[in-house]
């Protein structure tokens, strides 16, 4: 049943689950226009459990975005009750807002950063650490930041020269992350020591991008990498107690794999869409979808 249809070129990102209410923030997506060329860039925050389309607050933002994430920081000391937002912009920026602020009209920008050369390609908060923010980018930069503080505490070295598309923490150590990007290869992080520990790739796959990767929600040495080349569009499921080689490539769409959704709750549902305008449901621990 559809509950809310928002006519909206964005991209999206649902509260942390610490929040009181449930919503919805959409930034204006960049690299993309309407009919009318509007060059409009905006942050707005949605109530999906309403029939009302209005947003319950909005902000016009300097750039276009191109990641967004929603974060718990300052929800637990009484700071904040709905956290905070971080978002990826166009210019290489990585901006934070108040969605409380957003939603009382105020003035809701509370930092901007341009660390970034470039487009910021991904943000996601640490799942442990509310303060704990990782961003990547087109200048193959991987930075993690303590929102507290409002300054980077720690840029990853270089593996690569190829722009980084996707990162994503663990969901079981505090300290480990994933990034892929451009070059094809899935590289695993151990901040402790600021380096790689796994290098995740077939042969095959360094001749295509790789858009996007999840970890597994419930098991802490498995994830999935999924690439946006028409000529590989393709989803691998990896273990890293033996990464020579992904367990499963699962393989359903004509065209680039554009995002993947891991179920936080079941570990059998695995969402993944695609340019060729399909979305399909797969249980990776079998390799069949839905």
């Amino acid at each position: 049943m559809k509950i809310k249809e928002l006519n909206r070129t964005s991209h999206v990102a649902w509260s942390a689950p610490e929040v009181d209410t449930v919503l919805l923030a959409a930034g204006t997506s960049a690299q993309q226009v309407d009919l009318s060329f509007n060059t409009k860039a905006e942050l707005e925050i949605f109530d999906p459990n309403t029939r009302d389309n209005e947003p319950l607050g909005k902000v016009e933002t300097s750039e276009r975005f191109h990641c967004l994430a929603w974060g718990s920081f300052g929800v637990s000391n009484g700071n904040s009750t709905k956290g905070i937002i971080a978002g990826g912009l166009d210019n290489g920026a990585i901006c934070l807002w108040d969605p409380n602020r957003i939603i009382n009209g105020d003035s809701a920008l509370i930092f901007e950063s341009k660390k970034h050369v470039g487009p910021v390609r991904s943000v996601q908060f640490n799942p442990f650490q509310a303060h704990g923010l990782a961003s990547g980018g087109r200048n193959c930069d991987i930075f993690v930041w303590n929102v507290e503080k409002g300054e980077p505490r720690q840029l990853l070295p270089k593996p690569t020269q190829a722009e980084v598309n996707s990162i994503a923490w663990n969901k079981h150590c505090s300290y480990i992350l994933g990034s892929c990007g451009g070059d094809g290869v899935t590289y695993i992080w151990d901040l402790r020591a600021s380096k790689t520990i796994f290098r995740l790739n077939e042969a095959s796959n360094e001749r295509y991008r790789a858009s996007c990767m999840e970890w597994n929600p419930e098991s802490y040495m498995k994830l999935v990498t999924a690439f946006e080349d028409p000529r590989f569009s393709a989803v691998q499921l990896w273990d890293l107690r033996s990464c020579h080689t992904p367990v499963y490539t699962l393989m359903s769409h004509q065209k680039g794999v554009l995002s993947l959704a891991w179920c936080p709750k079941d570990s059998d549902l695995l969402m993944v869409s695609s340019i060729d305008c399909r979305t399909v449901v797969w249980n990776p621990n079998t390799s069949v979808h839905c």
